[in-house]
């Protein structure tokens, strides 16, 4: 047995509820948009036995970010690569995938639920022990029927027993992208030498001080808008998304979510990351600093020998996401690919049939990637 929990600004939840559905609740009393403005859609809970998972429903297409939409993640984010692309015939097919973005969102692949969605970039995957797939996919179809379910976050290392009860509920697997896994939970884990470098390098960073948790100002969590953009948005795309101070606050207030960073001399916060740590594996949330800072360079090898020291410490897996592999794999990472399982069998059949195609060439396309692994 399964039950679907939507939040709403009539029923928004209880905040001071632990786990993810607090999150939730806080983020709608906020609205979803003042928290993520290039986010349109409503948040939502699946119950089971012992577990809770979370989910977004898009809304208007979910927006202009990638965290609530299918096109904006794949169609819009490869035409964003190929336009940056160095290869002059690969910048000439950048507004062919841009349009292929807009004939899918006209022809309804962004109307779409994402299980597991918990609104960051690498997605913390809960325990599904207690999920039946079958209640779960079933209680989704009648609530939203036109809705595909997009489950994401998923990986081959770490939720391998998850997506073969997926696929045997006729979930299609698709390869997603590869991200990085650091396992001090593995027999046979050691510290590696640029990890200890790392961590002795934390002592002495000039003019600043290290931390893990406590209290937070308004001022802290402007810092973090500010920072975060200037790390993501700002570098990569606007794709990402847009998280303002009021997103930070309830991230704070969230039993899950772990923020580390660094302050200077007088208190003000330097640069931040969090983390989302769950009984059986962490996972990296976001992670912000001031780019253009002339005492910047240090600040990212920083931050994450903090985030892999607390998974060290916890002897937990950590999903540590996309993205730097040279600078994680002489850390200590493997490489794993992030895998999504899609439910379709009940939507139209032009729809079905295009959800098909995309998610064959999708895999094909992966094939690429796995053989660099």
């Amino acid at each position: 047995m399964v039950k679907l929990i939507e939040f709403s600004s009539d029923a928004p939840g209880d905040e001071t509820e632990s786990g993810v559905s607090g999150f939730f609740a806080a983020l709608t009393r906020i609205g979803v948009s003042k928290a993520i403005p290039n986010l349109k859609a409503r948040l939502g809970a699946i119950v089971g036995a012992g577990t809770t998972l979370p989910y977004v429903v898009s809304v208007d297409g979910g927006g202009r970010g990638y965290v609530g939409s299918f096109t904006r993640m794949y169609m819009d984010g490869a035409a964003d690569e190929l336009g940056s692309s160095k290869n002059a015939l690969l910048r000439l097919a950048a507004p062919g995938v841009a349009v292929s973005g807009h004939a899918a969102r006209a022809l309804g692949m962004d109307e779409i639920v994402t299980v597991n969605n918990n609104l960051h970039s690498t997605v913390h995957v809960p325990d599904w022990t207690g999920i039946d797939i079958g209640a779960m996919t079933a209680a989704l179809i009648a609530k939203y029927p036109r809705h595909a379910i997009w489950v994401r976050g998923m990986t081959d290392r770490l939720n391998a027993d998850d997506l073969a009860r997926l696929k045997a509920q006729d979930y299609v697997i698709a390869p997603s992208r590869p991200v990085e896994i650091l396992d001090p939970s593995a027999p046979d884990y050691k510290v590696s030498s640029n990890l200890k470098k790392d961590f002795k390098r934390l002592e002495r960073i000039p003019g600043m001080t290290s931390f893990i948790g406590g209290a937070f100002s308004d001022t802290d969590f402007a810092a973090m808008e500010r920072f975060c953009h200037s790390a993501t948005v700002e570098r990569h795309t606007k794709l990402l998304p847009n998280y303002t101070a009021a997103f930070f606050a309830a991230c704070a207030a969230w039993s899950d979510c772990r923020i580390l960073g660094l302050r200077d001399d007088g208190g003000a916060l330097r640069g931040f990351a969090t983390l989302i740590i769950g009984p059986t594996r962490i996972t990296c949330g976001t992670l912000g600093y001031d780019m253009d800072a002339p005492d910047a360079k240090p600040i990212y090898p920083a931050l994450s020998g903090m985030e892999m020291r607390e998974a060290i410490n916890a002897r937990l897996p950590f999903n540590i996401g996309y993205g730097a592999v040279d600078f994680k794999r002489v850390r200590g990472t493997v490489p794993a690919m992030e895998t999504n399982a899609f439910y379709i069998r009940h939507l139209p059949a032009v729809r079905r049939r295009l959800w098909a195609t995309t998610l064959s060439a999708m895999s094909s396309m992966a094939g690429a990637v796995l053989k660099r692994l």
